[in-house]
């Protein structure tokens, strides 16, 4: 009996190791402005590296550069002819819950008094895509009533063993 108890402790710790307690999530600090955006200024095409954000945007011949913090990009837009004045300014995007939209404001540098103008988004494209996916960061394990061997651990997701499903274990075993 104790051999049992042992063997099946050891067969337990060594799936922990193996395939480690989680849950499954989102995790925004993985979500990335990098790709193409449908904004009210057209087409938008963002690259971050680590919290640095360039583009180029298909309103005048835009360029704008930015960083990272949490889930805002804050930054300078430019645009042609002159790429100042009437021509550039600075932005600040909010990222949406989803991490594919995005709300932002603008204004002309020339005018640090002017009322804010609206610059809005939606990924279209790339790796801002994958933003908001549920990402699977581990498993947990539940056993089936008087489990005590590796074989009867049901399935982290199907609740299933062997195509049969199994009732989940209410309290201890009568074994």
């Amino acid at each position: 009996m104790r051999r049992q108890a042992w063997v099946s402790l050891a067969a337990g710790a060594a799936l922990l190791l193996i395939f480690p307690l989680g849950s499954f999530g989102r995790s925004s600090g993985e979500d990335t402005w990098s790709g193409t955006w449908s904004t009210n200024f057209n087409e938008m095409r963002l690259t971050q590296t680590g919290s640095r954000v360039e583009g180029k945007y298909d309103y005048d011949d835009g360029h704008l550069t930015g960083t990272v913090t949490g889930n805002t990009l804050e930054g300078r837009w430019d645009a042609a002819p002159s790429r100042k004045g009437a021509d550039a300014g600075p932005f600040k995007f909010t990222m949406g819950e989803s991490g594919r939209s995005s709300t932002g404001t603008w204004r002309h540098e020339s005018n640090p008094t002017e009322a804010l103008g609206s610059w809005n988004g939606t990924c279209t494209g790339g790796p801002c895509l994958q933003n908001g996916e549920l990402e699977q960061t581990g498993f947990t394990f539940r056993f089936a009533a008087g489990a005590r061997h590796p074989a009867n651990i049901l399935s982290p997701s199907a609740g299933e063993r062997g195509g049969t499903s199994v009732p989940e274990a209410s309290g201890r075993s009568s074994r």
